[in-house]
């Protein structure tokens, strides 16, 4: 081998650790400023406010738990493979294949707000308003998708660093000068949209074929997607968000808006636990999908137990000088918020379980996404019911702060339990 092909594979592997290097304080960073703006919305708003600005994160979260129709799962399995096979328009058209049924899918939405849909108190123009907050989301993890599947951690950082920080800055001055959750969703929703549509723009610049052409080809093929895959993904897309945000949905429900307001608050807790994992696993999940690809699905085991298990005893070192540090700041700094601090401890626990749970992702790369459903089915339904038989629906007072988080860490617990020993039994 001559001196100039060595001096390349060490460039080549310099630029590889360089972007790994870099990965992990710019991702990071963009977390940060993920976790600080609900704590700025608690502290600019009011309890009535930040109620309704809970509200409408919830059904804008719950909307992306549609996932395209489950398209979005398919996407983040089969691009990774297609761009490693050259198949540049085939992962361009999925990938606009999902951002047509997510449109359909918010078009839906906003049609039912205005139909007369109730939610949390909140008015149909919030509500719809909350529907295209959940497709501004949406789309950025469209959009994103591309950067993970080629294998470029730093580029995925850049971009969500850049909405994090737009978000912000909109976000604040909204909440500054409107003192108001619809004024604070709308600029959120604009400026996501704004920068998702960047992405997707330079990425289908470098397709021979026009977006129009594109977007043509993608609705003729629709009807040969494999649906039922995406349908069966969906079905764990739904249940699973369903087991991470039942809790939530029931005290959006049923809880006065200043109870609502204190969960909420302690609940920002698990909603920076969800952003951590989820942008960990949008790397950790086309590595695993390489993995599978390459080694087999005893790889793909070992690598999401790896991860897992790093996270699981971080999580677990790091816990008591968390609660210490958030009580802390409730007290200095949210004082009217202390009622939901307390809950903080169940939710340190619950954090911990989600953010370590990779062997979902494993189940779905392998194609076990239908035994994924039924596990998650069986968790959903056996701790519903054991919770209302410990909660006594039928007294005075049942619906308590404390009996919510019981049954948010209880879903926790079963489920993380239930998916290991359903990944381990699944082949190693």
């Amino acid at each position: 081998m001559d001196s100039n092909s060595l001096l390349f594979r060490a460039a080549v592997k310099i630029g590889h650790w360089r972007q790994r290097l870099w990965y992990v304080p710019v991702l990071a960073s963009a977390m940060g400023l993920m976790m600080l703006r609900p704590l700025l919305m608690a502290r600019l708003l009011d309890v009535q406010g930040f109620a309704q600005y809970s509200a409408g994160l919830l059904v804008s979260s719950s909307f992306c738990m549609l996932g395209c129709l489950g398209l979005q799962a398919l996407l983040q399995r089969e691009m990774p493979v297609q761009l490693v096979r050259r198949r540049e328009l085939a992962a361009a058209m999925l990938l606009m294949q999902c951002l047509i049924v997510a449109l359909v899918c918010a078009s839906v939405g906003v049609l039912l707000s205005a139909s007369g849909v109730h939610f949390a108190g909140m008015s149909h123009g919030l509500l719809a308003l909350s529907v295209l907050h959940g497709l501004s989301q949406q789309v950025f993890l469209l959009a994103t998708v591309e950067s993970r599947s080629r294998g470029q951690p730093l580029h995925f950082a850049k971009q969500n660093f850049q909405r994090a920080g737009l978000v912000l800055l909109a976000g604040v001055a909204a909440a500054r000068w409107f003192d108001a959750a619809a004024p604070v969703l709308l600029a959120e929703t604009v400026f996501s949209l704004l920068i998702s549509w960047r992405i997707l723009w330079n990425a289908w610049q470098r397709l021979r074929m026009g977006l129009p052409a594109l977007v043509r080809l993608a609705v003729r093929r629709l009807g040969r997607l494999s649906w039922s895959s995406a349908l069966a993904l969906l079905g764990v897309m739904v249940v699973g968000f369903s087991l991470i945000n039942m809790d939530r949905w029931i005290a959006a429900s049923l809880l006065p808006a200043s109870d609502f307001a204190q969960y909420a608050f302690a609940w920002i807790l698990l909603l920076i636990a969800q952003s951590t994992q989820s942008l960990i696993n949008a790397s950790v999940y086309p590595a695993l999908a390489r993995r599978f690809a390459r080694d087999g699905q005893a790889a793909s085991f070992r690598f999401a137990t790896q991860i897992g298990s790093l996270l699981l005893l971080g999580g677990a070192v790091l816990a008591w000088p968390a609660w210490w540090l958030a009580r802390a700041a409730v007290e200095r700094w949210f004082p009217d918020y202390l009622v939901g601090a307390d809950l903080l401890k169940i939710f340190l626990l619950v954090a911990i379980l989600r953010v370590a749970d990779f062997w979902s992702s494993h189940l779905i790369i392998i194609g076990q996404e239908r035994r994924l459903l039924i596990i998650n089915l069986l968790v959903a339904v056996l701790v519903g019911a054991v919770w209302l038989v410990f909660v006594e629906p039928w007294t005075p007072g049942w619906l308590s702060l404390n009996n919510l988080a019981a049954l948010a860490v209880s879903f926790a617990a079963a489920n993380y339990l239930a998916v290991f020993i359903t990944a381990y039994s699944s082949g190693r």
